[in-house]
């Protein structure tokens, strides 16, 4: 019988203990952390969801810059729409901060593993890290990220009293309030601020949910018209304190 390479035995490794007594090896070698802002992204998709947004949204994909902690959040409709989000993010970022995004890390998923992807990153001169299959610890950064977005969400929903359609805004708004809070990760510095280069204002934050009344122009009403319409909070928009509101009267409200 021909022994090959791969019959041979190996002085450094014993076989048979590799099959019966092998780990998977805890945690990444670590690595020296980015001292520049869009030096390193992280990226990572949550879903599908078992509720269709409002927006007929499944998943969410978020961005994390890893030296400011800031994460830029997008609603997808399929996976496939990870690199339009991706190409997105990248004009906004690249236009607030001056600076070129270098690198990607993301999991080995499809929606970043495929031509059209890799060929933006190529053409980009953006550096593409994958995280093995099955070691999200190596891309550990988005996956607690998109993990706290998550539990906060389940509260906002919760608290909001609105159907899980509404997942998406919530989403949204979870996001929003980690990039203008203190995180114990940036030395109890808002991600915002680190971004910016100043403290974020907080003066526009409302509880998702709530009533308000928007007005109603001059130009959109006649005399005896009303001057406004009641709404409901859902939202805010990334970059500003501008807020997102719906319709109470097209809003479906479960019963308390």
């Amino acid at each position: 019988m021909e022994v090959t390479d791969s019959d041979k035995p190996c002085s450094a490794i014993c076989g048979i203990c590799a099959i019966g007594l092998q780990h998977k090896e805890f945690q990444a070698k670590s690595r020296e952390k980015a001292d520049e802002i869009l030096q390193m992204v992280y990226s990572d998709l949550g879903g599908p969801m078992q509720t269709v947004g409002i927006s007929g949204d499944r998943y969410f994909i978020t961005f994390v810059d890893e030296t400011s902690g800031r994460i830029s959040l997008s609603l997808l409709r399929t996976k496939d729409d990870a690199l339009r989000a991706f190409q997105a993010y990248r004009a906004r970022a690249e236009k607030s901060r001056g600076k070129e995004i270098k690198a990607l890390w993301s999991g080995s998923g499809g929606e970043y593993i495929n031509k059209q992807f890799q060929k933006y990153l190529e053409d980009a001169a953006i550096e593409y890290r994958i995280s093995p299959p099955y070691s999200p610890a190596q891309n550990g950064r988005a996956e607690r990220a998109n993990g706290t977005i998550m539990e906060n969400t389940r509260c906002i929903l919760e608290d909001s009293k609105l159907g899980k359609e509404f997942w998406g805004q919530a989403v949204l708004t979870a996001a929003h309030v980690h990039n203008h809070i203190p995180s114990r990760s940036q030395n109890n510095m808002a991600p915002l601020k680190y971004w910016n280069g100043k403290p974020p204002g907080i003066g526009h934050l409302r509880i998702f949910g709530s009533t308000t009344w928007v007005h109603i122009p001059k130009e959109k009403r006649q005399k005896i018209d009303p001057k406004s319409i009641k709404c409901i909070l859902i939202g805010y928009e990334e970059n500003a304190g501008s807020k997102v509101l719906a319709d109470s009267k097209s809003t479906r409200m479960p019963r308390r």
